[in-house]
């Protein structure tokens, strides 16, 4: 990384939480027991562990993409990295039609997406605008 025109070095330490919501605090526990300099998340379930353990732990915190607008909310420490749920979507569809040639999308939806107007309404509908947008084609738009 290049910090004023002079490299710095970064090491990266990473904890794979399995998808298993109930180990991704512990790890970000564990991350800065291991004495990490600052958080980085990722999507909206981490990004509220995240900011629970940043803000009780006092170290900086970092999410590539939230929705949990309440988590950034008085919270001096956590800061976004990318825009909003539409910026950010259509920035990674963007790479993935240019870098991996994406041209066909499921949207797979829980029962709660369904009943939620809140953010993960928001995300597949945002999603689905993206897509259109760059000529991917919609496969499958549907609930499990």
């Amino acid at each position: 990384v290049m910090v004023n025109g002079q490299p710095v070095p970064v090491e990266l330490v990473y904890y794979n939480d399995e998808s298993d919501p109930g180990r991704t605090e512990q790890l970000y526990q564990q991350l800065v027991d291991d004495g990490v300099d600052v958080l980085l998340g990722g999507l909206a379930g981490t990004t509220k562990a995240m900011a629970r353990v940043s803000k009780e732990r006092g170290i900086v915190a970092m999410a590539c993409f939230t929705g949990v607008q309440h988590e950034l909310e008085d919270h001096p420490l956590l800061f976004r990295l990318a825009g909003n749920t539409s910026q950010s979507i259509s920035t990674f569809l963007e790479g993935a039609a240019s870098e991996h040639t994406v041209r066909r999308l499921g949207i797979l939806k829980s029962s709660e997406t369904e009943s939620t107007a809140g953010h993960a309404g928001a995300f597949c509908e945002e999603t689905t605008k993206a897509a259109q947008h760059l000529g991917i084609d919609i496969v499958f738009e549907g609930s499990i």
